[in-house]
């Protein structure tokens, strides 16, 4: 069984993956993690709880980083593709599924040194989280299982 820590600025394209991960036999969510990017926190927190809540997926949600660590690469949020509600702008009721209180970022720390070697994480959306996680924990890295990137944007100025 694959143990996965889901990090996410969940929208519709991450809202999918997430229902893959759901869906896969050999694979068990054991949480989720927000950050801004594809909206704000506050909506990828919703959208997080809203598709647990739809899709039955047993997992504890932890609010993330609200913004980059440094300077932004660019301003708002992408809603000329994900709408700005972050699902396409599909009416959401607010969902009853709970957020936790712990935020993203302790929240991995905390689960990875728990099960050292056993934890990989998925990571969606901006790496705000898991750098955090490094700052709070350097030894952070080292014990996870592994971690598989979607995307991201690496430059240097001058």
């Amino acid at each position: 069984m694959k143990r996965v820590i889901f990090d996410t600025d969940i929208g519709i394209d991450d809202a999918m993956a997430l229902l893959f991960l759901h869906a896969a036999d050999d694979v068990r969510i054991e949480a989720i993690t927000t950050v801004a990017g594809n909206a704000s926190i506050s909506d990828t927190t919703r959208n997080a709880c809203y598709v647990c809540e739809r899709f039955a997926i047993q997992a504890p949600v932890f609010r993330g980083a609200a913004g980059s660590l440094g300077t932004a690469l660019t301003s708002g949020f992408p809603d000329f593709v994900h709408g700005a509600n972050g699902l396409g702008d599909i009416p959401l009721a607010s969902p009853d599924h709970p957020v936790e209180d712990l935020s993203a970022a302790q929240a991995l720390v905390e689960l990875v040194a728990q099960n050292p070697g056993e934890i990989s994480i998925v990571a969606v959306g901006r790496l705000t989280n898991i750098a955090e996680a490094i700052r709070l924990a350097p030894e952070f890295a080292s014990q996870l299982r592994g971690l598989v990137i979607m995307g991201g944007v690496f430059m240097q100025n001058g």
